[in-house]
This record gives C-alpha cells, sequence and structure tokens, in this order.
C-alpha cells in the first residue's frame, strides 16, 4: 500500500545451546512455529526479517494514506477513563480522544499504563 518495500526476508534462525530445549519446543509448539532439530541445535526454517527504518517507513506512508493522524513528541500526562473504556488522553500537545488507541511506549509502558490496565 505504501510502494516501499521493507525488504521482507525469510533467513531463519539457528539457535546454539546453551537453551533450554523442551521449553523452546513447547514455545514453538504453543506459537505453531516450525521447529526442526539438528543435534544440539535448533532450527526455525521460517523466521524472517525486515528492515527496520523501511518497514517503519512504509507503515507510516500507509496509515497516512488511510486517514491515520499520528501525534508525535506529545508525552501522554493523563488517561482519562470510565470503566472499561478510555475517554480521552491528555498530552502536553492538548488532548485527543480516538475510538482506538496504540500503547507504542516501550519500556516505558508500565509507568504509562500503571500496573491496573492491560497493555
Amino acid at each position: 500500500m505504501s510502494g516501499i518495500d521493507p525488504e521482507y526476508w525469510v533467513s531463519g534462525m539457528r539457535v546454539m545451546p546453551p537453551f533450554d530445549a523442551e521449553r523452546a519446543m513447547q514455545w514453538c509448539t504453543e506459537h505453531n512455529v516450525r521447529l526442526e532439530r539438528d543435534g544440539e541445535v535448533l532450527w526455525l526454517p521460517d523466521v524472517a526479517q525486515v528492515r527496520n527504518p523501511r518497514l517503519i517507513q512504509a507503515l507510516r506512508l500507509a496509515l497516512e494514506r488511510m486517514g491515520v493522524r499520528i501525534v508525535e513528541r506529545a508525552e501522554v500526562t493523563g488517561i482519562v477513563s470510565t470503566e472499561d473504556r478510555v475517554e480521552r488522553l491528555d498530552t502536553t500537545a492538548g488532548f485527543f480522544a480516538a475510538e482506538r488507541y496504540v500503547v507504542a511506549a516501550g519500556a516505558w509502558s508500565k509507568k504509562l499504563l500503571g500496573s491496573g490496565r492491560a497493555a
């Protein structure tokens, strides 16, 4: 939709010891990730990679073309909610109300949402 190639490439991934093989195999099964075992090494042939800067450029352009408003460099200073619905966000750039919100705070998500909110 954006015309920007994020350079998606299926490269596979080798998992070298030491690791907990039982736990790794259980995780792959639970997440429907194909796993092959080659002696002590695990091989995940379907693991892929992208060029992160290009993926972000493509995502941003696609979202903007769909009419999504992206607000940068605005710190959330408060979340106004009622029971199970966020009514609005108070930010350093004013307040915003939306049907849906995306939390993209990374390592600061817990600080923003607190321990009582699901991320």
